[in-house]
């Protein structure tokens, strides 16, 4: 009797959370969805919210951090974009199941009507993730105090790094889960349910970080810590947020996700295939951008300072292209899906215009007021002095980015993940030569102030930009993915 109590407690209160959100059919997105702006705008803005949101997850800890101390702020920059080099693993799976899930959705809406095999691809991708979430945690434990040990040559900036992933490392697991929740409600074009959970995240890791890293409500003072920590209970928080979504909002009978289909070795097997290189990609993408904070790291601590600060502010640019960009991805495998091939090119154009218009408010607000943004993460004078210069060039040339993640995106939204993991490799190799040479050589003897310093290594972000723009353009605008088949 007491367990029945509690279960309609629960299901009650999970529906007041996700109360007053729409719950899209997929006969109503087959009627009004033509990918014209107002439409992919429609499917865009729940995610752009929903990654603005959860980028507050890496910027409040920085803002935080940044009040404890800059050793603390440079080993949240190396530690973080370590933990995320790891996630990608997961993430990037994810990504190539999205593309799945979104050729499934368009052939059901333009020809079988069935929508049940999205279903058949979320649970085998979760099936996966669960394994390799386990296998890649227990790898993690031996490797990761190595890997940071070569990679800093701070023995405080060191300690503290390793602090930070003892805590961060358990949310692996609640990670890539909710990553193929993400991946669902992404490809299905059902992307309201993403705002809601990051609301709902957000809000509790903002919570956290305030009683964990300073110790409030009598919880002792953990620091770098206590933003670990932080974020690993947000990352539980999320995925049960979903679990509960999909209960109580989505139609699962039509899905498929009322019952755990089989293993069917061959859905595994086209799952690895297309997800694998998007795997491999987003990890040695990620990988290089640790390595341009270790050259950072070894030009000083104040150095490494500043350059975490300039990131967290880039990751909200980074955040409305990548919602853009990933969004692109989704609705240009719907629409091959569909058998309309020939209005991509169309679309990758309409989605571009859109993303520079919004990427135009932020990119004003940090070439206006760049001290008053920057003062948000330090009460340091000198830190917010010498990070102006590197903060504009970092705003200013956002929309080589947009080019570049846009194309790269559509490019694996075509299915053709292999294609676009090795023009990914060329235009890393590109930005790593850059890099060392630049950064690693010139920068490193040159005697320059801090501010210059910055301001001309994170040149290296629009040469790459520029790099997989031109790569990746010229194979979407060659046809050739128009034979690919998933």
């Amino acid at each position: 009797m007491h367990r029945e109590i509690l279960f309609h407690r629960v299901r009650s209160f999970a529906y007041l959370c996700t109360a007053g959100i729409p719950n899209r059919s997929p006969t109503t997105v087959a009627m009004t969805d033509r990918y014209s702006y107002r439409s992919i705008w429609k499917v865009v803005w729940p995610v752009l919210v929903s990654m603005l949101m959860e980028q507050l997850l890496g910027m409040v800890d920085t803002a935080f951090l940044g009040h404890v101390g800059e050793v603390e702020l440079g080993a949240s920059a190396i530690a973080g974009i370590l933990f995320m080099v790891v996630f990608m693993i997961g993430l990037g799976f994810s990504f190539g199941a999205q593309i799945i899930i979104g050729r499934r959705n368009g052939e059901a809406t333009s020809s079988t009507g069935d929508w049940r095999p999205t279903g058949k691809v979320f649970w085998t991708g979760i099936e996966l993730l669960a394994v390799l979430s386990v296998v890649v945690y227990l790898l993690c434990i031996p490797l990761m105090p190595l890997l940071i040990r070569g990679m800093v040559s701070s023995d405080s900036i060191f300690e503290a790094c390793g602090s930070y992933m003892k805590w961060r490392l358990p949310s692996l697991f609640f990670a890539n889960l909710t990553c193929m929740f993400r991946a669902f409600y992404m490809g299905t074009k059902q992307t309201e349910a993403l705002t809601a959970n990051s609301l709902v995240m957000v809000g509790s890791n903002i919570l956290l970080d305030w009683l964990l890293i300073f110790g409030k409500a009598g919880l002792p003072a953990m620091g770098i810590q206590g933003a670990a920590l932080a974020s690993t209970i947000a990352e539980g928080v999320s995925l049960c947020f979903f679990v509960l979504y999909m209960w109580l909002r989505t139609d699962r009978r039509m899905y498929g996700l009322d019952s755990v289909p089989k293993l069917d070795l061959t859905q595994i097997r086209e799952m690895i295939k297309v997800g694998g290189w998007t795997m491999v990609e987003n990890v040695l993408s990620l990988g290089t951008w640790l390595l341009f904070f270790i050259f950072i790291e070894h030009l000083g601590e104040h150095e490494l300072a500043i350059a975490n600060t300039v990131r967290s502010l880039s990751g909200l640019i980074w955040i409305i292209i990548n919602s853009f960009a990933s969004t692109c991805s989704s609705l240009v495998s719907n629409l091959i899906g569909e058998g309309r091939k020939e209005e991509v090119t169309a679309l990758i154009r309409r989605v571009l215009g859109l993303c520079c218009m919004v990427c135009a408010l932020p990119v004003l607000l940090y070439t206006l007021f760049p001290k008053s943004v920057l003062g948000i993460y330090s009460p340091d004078p000198v830190l917010r002095a010498d990070g102006v210069a590197a903060l504009l060039v970092m705003a200013l040339g956002c929309f080589t980015s947009i080019l570049g993640n846009t194309y790269l995106n559509a490019t694996i939204g075509t299915g053709a993940t292999r294609k676009a993991f090795q023009l990914e490799i060329i235009a890393l190799a590109i930005y790593i030569a850059y890099c060392y040479v630049l950064i690693g050589r010139i920068l490193r003897g040159a005697g320059l102030p801090p501010s210059s310093t910055i301001a001309i290594a994170w040149s290296s972000d629009i040469l790459y930009g520029l790099s997989i723009y031109l790569l990746c353009r010229t194979y979407v605008h060659s046809g050739k993915w128009k034979s690919i088949k998933i």
